[in-house]
Protein backbone atom coordinates (compact mmCIF):
# COMPACT_ATOMS: atom_id res chain seq x y z
CA UNK A 1 0.00 0.00 0.00
CA UNK A 2 2.88 2.38 0.71
CA UNK A 3 4.14 2.02 -2.85
CA UNK A 4 0.71 2.85 -4.24
CA UNK A 5 0.51 5.82 -1.85
CA UNK A 6 3.80 7.15 -3.19
CA UNK A 7 2.53 6.82 -6.75
CA UNK A 8 -0.64 8.69 -5.89
CA UNK A 9 0.91 11.55 -3.93
CA UNK A 10 4.50 11.75 -5.23
CA UNK A 11 4.08 10.58 -8.83
CA UNK A 12 6.31 7.47 -8.56
CA UNK A 13 7.56 4.85 -6.14
CA UNK A 14 10.93 3.28 -5.54
CA UNK A 15 9.69 0.62 -3.12
CA UNK A 16 7.64 -1.56 -5.46
CA UNK A 17 6.37 -2.06 -8.97
CA UNK A 18 4.21 0.63 -10.53
CA UNK A 19 0.47 -0.02 -10.45
CA UNK A 20 -1.26 -0.39 -13.79
CA UNK A 21 -4.98 -0.46 -14.39
CA UNK A 22 -6.69 -3.23 -16.31
CA UNK A 23 -6.81 -2.56 -20.03
CA UNK A 24 -8.54 -4.60 -22.70
CA UNK A 25 -6.70 -7.93 -23.03
CA UNK A 26 -4.13 -6.93 -20.40
CA UNK A 27 -4.38 -7.58 -16.68
CA UNK A 28 -3.54 -4.80 -14.27
CA UNK A 29 -0.93 -5.01 -11.55
CA UNK A 30 -0.18 -3.53 -8.16
CA UNK A 31 -2.32 -2.34 -5.30
CA UNK A 32 -5.76 -1.22 -6.48
CA UNK A 33 -8.98 -0.18 -4.76
CA UNK A 34 -12.49 -1.39 -5.63
CA UNK A 35 -13.86 2.18 -5.82
CA UNK A 36 -12.97 5.82 -5.20
CA UNK A 37 -14.65 6.08 -1.78
CA UNK A 38 -12.71 3.07 -0.47
CA UNK A 39 -9.48 4.59 -1.78
CA UNK A 40 -10.14 7.92 -0.03
CA UNK A 41 -11.04 6.12 3.20
CA UNK A 42 -7.86 4.02 3.14
CA UNK A 43 -5.66 7.03 2.37
CA UNK A 44 -7.19 9.01 5.24
CA UNK A 45 -6.68 6.11 7.65
CA UNK A 46 -3.12 5.25 6.58
CA UNK A 47 -1.55 8.52 5.37
CA UNK A 48 0.03 9.44 8.73
CA UNK A 49 1.36 5.91 9.20
CA UNK A 50 2.92 5.83 5.72
CA UNK A 51 4.36 9.35 6.01
CA UNK A 52 5.83 8.43 9.41
CA UNK A 53 7.43 5.31 7.97
CA UNK A 54 8.89 7.31 5.08
CA UNK A 55 10.92 9.30 7.63
CA UNK A 56 12.54 6.23 9.23
CA UNK A 57 15.75 4.32 8.69
CA UNK A 58 13.62 1.25 7.97
CA UNK A 59 12.12 2.97 4.94
CA UNK A 60 15.55 4.00 3.62
CA UNK A 61 16.77 0.41 3.96
CA UNK A 62 13.62 -0.90 2.25
CA UNK A 63 14.23 1.46 -0.70
CA UNK A 64 17.81 0.27 -1.01
CA UNK A 65 16.83 -3.40 -0.91
CA UNK A 66 13.97 -2.84 -3.35
CA UNK A 67 16.25 -1.03 -5.78
CA UNK A 68 19.00 -3.66 -5.51
CA UNK A 69 16.73 -6.71 -5.86
CA UNK A 70 14.20 -5.43 -8.42
CA UNK A 71 14.71 -7.03 -11.83
CA UNK A 72 15.45 -4.62 -14.65
CA UNK A 73 12.13 -5.51 -16.31
CA UNK A 74 8.73 -5.62 -14.66
CA UNK A 75 6.93 -9.01 -14.85
CA UNK A 76 4.69 -7.57 -17.60
CA UNK A 77 7.66 -6.36 -19.68
CA UNK A 78 9.48 -9.64 -19.15
CA UNK A 79 6.44 -11.64 -20.34
CA UNK A 80 6.07 -9.43 -23.41
CA UNK A 81 9.76 -9.84 -24.20
CA UNK A 82 9.42 -13.63 -23.95
CA UNK A 83 6.31 -13.59 -26.16
CA UNK A 84 4.03 -14.86 -23.37
CA UNK A 85 1.56 -11.95 -23.40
Amino acid sequence: MAGRYEEEFYGQTSIGYASQSYRESSLGSGFMFPDESTKLKEWSINANRIEGWRRTRSYRYWREVSRDTKPSLSPRESSAKDGRM
